[in-house]
């Protein structure tokens, strides 16, 4: 689970990265990068909120992380609107703040949520999140 996750966020910044290096050069590649970023994230999003926080049993020791991740989540959706909203006006966002809260995001994710959620669970409970994740 931690490794399929992993590689998401992987993904996620790599496409970060894209963006910041278009969209002072190219705004009409930068929205399309914008979009694919946004599709990633919400799909993200959706597959830890629907795949793997219903697996977390709301009187264990993980709800408060889930909680404080979902909360995350939202904000940065609000973030990424406001990079759409300057984007379309053909400003240049800056996304330094967007950039900082994803990667303690995931780190956060990472280094601390998964790695010990994946101790957590059974293998049978894992099997589950992992091919729910994969049949999306």
């Amino acid at each position: 689970m931690l490794d399929v996750m992993t590689s998401n966020h992987e993904k996620i910044l790599s496409l970060l990265h894209a963006f910041k290096e278009q969209v002072g050069q190219d705004f009409s590649s930068a929205e399309k990068i914008l979009d694919s970023l946004k599709w990633e994230i919400e799909r993200h999003f959706f597959l830890e909120e629907r795949a793997v926080f219903v697996m977390v049993n709301p009187k264990s020791q993980f709800y408060d992380m889930v909680q404080k991740i979902m909360k995350e989540h939202k904000n940065m959706l609000q973030m990424f609107k406001k990079v759409e909203e300057e984007l379309s006006r053909k400003e240049e966002p800056d996304i330094t703040e967007l950039e900082k809260t994803l990667k303690e995001h995931a780190e956060f994710e990472e280094s601390i949520f998964y790695e010990e959620l994946d101790q957590e669970l059974s293998d049978v409970e894992k099997k589950i999140i992992v091919e729910r994740i994969r049949s999306f």
